[in-house]
């Protein structure tokens, strides 16, 4: 595995871990139309504690290291898609945080891949489940949150 940037473990642990659960939050929460927000209470949506405790992180998938790495890949690239809408665009630096930590999970993913996991076969997985799981910006905000906890982790 490739060591840490000391600037990156320190924007994962003051800033990046942070704007993504107030991301996850607003992004789960009602729309601006359908009530008026003076009177909605925020709720964590279902699983936000889990995605941020101990106990609820890529352990529990119950995947090995490989699937767990493409998930977090996957997690990480659509959080950051649908990032660049609340920010200023693909340049910001929260969305090229999340696309340096997919890039972390995707060569974690080609080392712990078999002989034929080339960064191109593996890099055609991640783009598979992106597709796959891109409607569920909720679930997969959460998940990206607790990939970037196991980062924070490793620093």
């Amino acid at each position: 595995m490739t060591p840490f940037h000391p600037q990156l473990a320190s924007a994962v642990r003051e800033a990046i871990i942070p704007a993504l659960a107030c991301i996850l939050l607003a992004s789960c929460s009602g729309r601006a139309d359908q009530a008026d927000p003076q009177h909605q209470v925020a709720k964590d949506p279902p699983g936000a504690a889990k995605a941020l405790s101990i106990g609820g992180r890529i352990q529990d998938q119950d995947v090995g290291v490989f699937q767990g790495a493409i998930n977090c890949a996957t997690a990480l690239r659509i959080t950051a898609s649908t990032l660049e809408s609340m920010t200023t665009g693909a340049n910001s630096n929260e969305v090229r945080f999340l696309a340096k930590a997919a890039n972390i999970y995707r060569d974690q993913a080609v080392s712990a891949g078999n002989e034929g996991a080339t960064p191109s076969l593996v890099q055609g997985a991640i783009n598979r489940s992106v597709r796959e799981n891109s409607k569920d910006t909720a679930k997969q905000a959460q998940l990206s949150i607790a990939c970037m906890h196991m980062i924070a982790e490793r620093l």
